[in-house]
């Protein structure tokens, strides 16, 4: 076996060629997945603000501890006090009595509006182009290193009277 047309006509090397480029594009997009989730959209605390159900809105630029979107008991606790608590002008502020549904739980007083930076596209098309360029490279170097052990040469002729020539 000196030639590619002559190991086409082996059966196991179809199933291993088949095989091979199955686990390569099953490693190509794995990778391509996990760049576009490893870049979700980013909690933006500066832009995401509180709204009383009476009207009133709390931007959260300035709030203490607040990384994500995920509300912890003491935010909740503190966003319902700054929504039950009326704004009159001189005064700082009364407290209003909070509502209380049948079961004697405070009924919230507000709706948190969160809001996202986008995707960094550029990250994910840079990964995602490397990540092509990767896997044809390291394809290239296995199969000419398969060409060289099976037969003999890096780059072996596809035909067995194939010329080295242009000219017929």
């Amino acid at each position: 076996m000196k030639t590619i047309s002559e190991l086409n006509e082996r059966w196991w090397y179809r199933l291993l060629k088949v095989v091979y480029m199955s686990i390569c594009l099953i490693v190509t997009i794995s990778i391509i997945t996990l760049i576009y989730t490893d870049n979700p959209p980013k909690f933006n605390v500066l832009e995401s603000s509180i709204q009383c159900l009476d009207g009133r809105e709390f931007m959260l630029g300035a709030y203490p501890n607040l990384y994500s979107e995920y509300l912890s008991s003491e935010d909740r606790n503190n966003f319902q006090t700054w929504c039950t608590t009326e704004q009159t002008g001189v005064e700082n502020g009364r407290a209003v009595i909070k509502k209380l549904d049948n079961y004697g739980t405070p009924i919230t007083q507000y709706e948190f509006k969160p809001n996202y930076l986008p995707r960094d596209w550029g990250n994910i098309i840079w990964g995602t182009f490397l990540t092509i360029v990767g896997a044809y490279v390291i394809t290239r170097i296995i199969q000419c290193t398969f060409y060289y052990v099976v037969l003999g040469s890096m780059h072996p002729r596809k035909r067995k009277y194939e010329s080295d020539t242009l000219l017929p």
